[in-house]
């Protein structure tokens, strides 16, 4: 089962989710957009963790779909946005708000991108929530 599965009881999930607020840049792939060329979706982030996070969007996301992001927490003013690769988990309809899609993305561990950087911030994130 996932982590990021919307089914998984919070006791399975291998990460905890944090009350912070992130600024979510992802880019559309044109392959799996209906543009000609990429398009970036700004988002809105729940439920993150270090293994990922859940956004909500105007366009479905394919399960399996590779999305470059940059993730940027809302209270660290100063740093750049970390640039990240997800796999989509999981998308579907938003019904908290209409004509959008509630996506969940798992955070992989590539070459050239910040993932962990992300793991710093969260463990950094989670220990603050601790004190």
């Amino acid at each position: 089962m996932s982590d990021l599965d919307i089914s998984t009881p919070a006791t399975e999930r291998r990460h905890l989710r944090l009350p912070v607020a992130a600024t979510v840049f992802i880019e559309i792939d044109a392959a799996t957009s209906t543009d000609a060329e990429p398009a970036v979706e700004v988002c809105t982030a729940r439920d993150v963790s270090r293994g990922g996070l859940q956004v909500t969007l105007s366009r479905a996301l394919q399960v399996d779909q590779l999305v470059q992001v940059a993730v940027r927490l809302d209270h660290q003013d100063t740093e750049a946005p970390l640039f990240l690769v997800g796999q989509v988990v999981w998308c579907q309809p938003d019904e908290a708000v209409p004509a959008t899609f509630a996506a969940g993305m798992r955070f992989l561990d590539v070459a050239g991108t910040e993932y962990q950087r992300w793991n710093d911030l969260l463990i950094e994130e989670e220990n603050r929530g601790a004190d």
